[in-house]
């Protein structure tokens, strides 16, 4: 992101600890590495996936890890970024890929992809419950003119004013957009692996924090952390443990932390955020 969470670890860290970034984003990187110029000499930047963070640190000769956070939620300067698409205020082509060097972009899917292909990320990425005659608009505005982000917020403002004349504070094209950028950037994918190689590079008592801003990266997240914290995870009517399973972690957060009223006053796209860490046992 930013950089605003590793300039804090970096001053609570001094005047020897150090910290490894990784981004997806160039641009990200490009800002944090001004936003962190007083910290050159104790952070390195990498533009890569988190996901590769076995290979990323093994790379970088890093033997001990005394604490990883994973923020999986987008840096404001993306949001605020109209040609990435990320925002619904986004005219024109929707790209809202995080690395720029590859993969198809939201465009790319909403001018190729069929109705059942929508329909299933809609649902199954964003919980949308007018997937269907949102995907079906989608597929019938193409055929006379280019799915902008434009026309894809008049679409699904236009279908929820029709079956919801109550007025909702959440744009109708909220899920909409959620699902495009896990779909364009496969978020979801390997979250899980990576949540297990994180654990495993922790130090014994070295922590995990992740920061979700939705349902399914939690429920990813708080599965991941339940198999690490169990000692056996065998189907209950298993007489007898045949796993050999041994908990791995502590929960350090019994529940999600949540931003307070404070937090949200300041800045409002922390609402949605929510907190998970675990502590490694040995």
């Amino acid at each position: 992101g930013g950089g605003g969470h590793t300039r804090y670890i970096l001053g609570r860290t001094g005047p020897d600890g150090g910290v490894l970034g990784i981004d997806r984003d160039s641009e990200a990187i490009a800002v944090a590495r001004q936003y962190l110029a007083s910290y050159l000499d104790r952070v390195t930047f990498v533009h890569d996936s988190y996901t590769n963070i076995r290979e990323l640190v093994a790379s970088h000769g890093i033997s001990r890890i005394d604490g990883i956070l994973c923020d999986l939620g987008l840096s404001s300067m993306q949001l605020d970024d109209h040609d990435r698409g990320f925002s619904f205020h986004s005219p024109d082509r929707l790209d809202m890929r995080f690395d720029q060097r590859n993969g198809q972009t939201a465009h790319d899917i909403l001018m190729t992809w069929s109705v059942q292909q929508l329909v299933a990320i809609f649902r199954d990425y964003a919980d949308e419950r007018l997937a269907g005659p949102i995907a079906k608009s989608i597929v019938a505005r193409r055929a006379d003119e280019e799915i902008t982000g434009a026309v894809l917020a008049d679409i699904c403002t236009s279908i929820y004013r029709r079956r919801y004349t109550k007025a909702s504070s959440t744009h109708p094209g909220t899920r909409v957009w959620q699902a495009l950028r896990i779909a364009v950037n496969e978020e979801l994918d390997q979250l899980r692996s990576f949540i297990f190689d994180a654990v495993d590079l922790l130090r014994p008592g070295g922590r995990l924090a992740m920061i979700t801003f939705h349902s399914l990266e939690d429920r990813i997240v708080k599965q991941a952390f339940k198999t690490m914290v169990t000692d056996c995870v065998c189907p209950v009517d298993f007489p007898v443990c045949r796993c050999d399973h041994r908990a791995t972690v502590n929960l350090i957060t019994r529940s999600g932390v949540k931003p307070s009223m404070e937090e949200v006053t300041q800045n409002p796209r922390s609402r949605s955020a929510l907190l998970r860490v675990v502590e490694k046992k040995y």
